[in-house]
């Protein structure tokens, strides 16, 4: 290292100094863009689809300095079981990722629903700007869409696609659906949507709508959340309570379900 380097990062280190709201004194960065971005996380919970210029900020300087660890740590922002779970940040900063980088996140669009839901990707069609990411949307739902319908195990799509009939936001979004799957070869009006959204819903056997009839026969725990199996006994019956049980307690010693690793655009290329 040279007198002028080591002069420049003495001078970063002296002048790397914030207070906290109470008054402490703290490091105002890390020096990694992205591990910044990262304590950042639980403020970004409440980020509107259109992001301030500081947050604008950080994700580009985040994305500018690892681009494979960017595009892992939007999935670990959002995965529930392997990650932190926090949807609405990952839902607003990958739309951002769409909308500047449309190539690149048209490259991990496929993978949104594996680590979210389906609605991650009703809610980046409705709220994006690029058509490309729309098309790429639209093209990902309507072949599951097709599959599903003709499939007796069918994936959960059918349960996190907005419905027609329901909330002010839901029927928006699901409008907004139908309309770009028919320009898709889809072709169906608003009551074929909601009753195939119903046919659909009935060959998934959703969990709510069993423990809303006291079907607990029919409840698979064993695609349950590790944090949601303990709490399945106390409405269940004894066979699902055992089911539960020898679900639950591996978990608590704490024996983790593998889950792939977090994918980035070298993985998304190549798949």
């Amino acid at each position: 290292m040279t007198v002028d380097q080591l002069q420049n990062e003495t001078l970063k280190s002296e002048f790397n100094v914030a207070y906290s709201e109470n008054g402490a004194k703290m490091y105002a960065t890390t020096g990694k863009a992205l591990l910044d971005l990262s304590f950042k996380a639980p403020q970004l919970r409440a980020t509107k689809p259109h992001l301030d210029t500081n947050t604008e900020r950080q994700l580009v300087e985040a994305e500018m300095e690892n681009r494979e660890l960017f595009a892992k740590f939007l999935f670990f922002l959002r995965d529930a079981r392997g990650g932190i779970g926090e949807r609405n940040a990952f839902r607003n900063t990958f739309l951002w990722f769409c909308n500047t980088r449309p190539e690149d996140a048209c490259k991990l669009l496929k993978f949104v629903p594996e680590y979210g839901r389906w609605d991650d990707l009703v809610y980046i069609l409705y709220n994006t700007t690029n058509e490309v990411v729309k098309n790429t949307i639209v093209a990902i739902v309507s072949e599951q869409f097709t599959s599903d319908i003709k499939s007796d195990n069918p994936s959960l799509m059918g349960k996190w696609l907005p419905s027609i009939n329901a909330g002010k936001k839901s029927k928006a979004f699901a409008k907004a659906l139908i309309a770009e799957m028919n320009k898709n070869g889809i072709v169906m009006n608003d009551a074929e949507y909601r009753k195939t959204l119903s046919q659909l819903r009935k060959k998934i056997h959703i969990v709510e709508t069993n423990i809303t009839e006291k079907n607990y026969a029919e409840i698979d725990t064993s695609a349950f959340p590790r944090l949601r199996t303990p709490a399945m006994p106390t409405c269940s019956s004894s066979t699902t309570r055992n089911a539960a049980t020898s679900i639950s307690n591996p978990l608590r010693k704490g024996k983790r379900r593998s889950m792939p690793p977090f994918p980035s655009l070298t993985t998304s290329t190549n798949s």
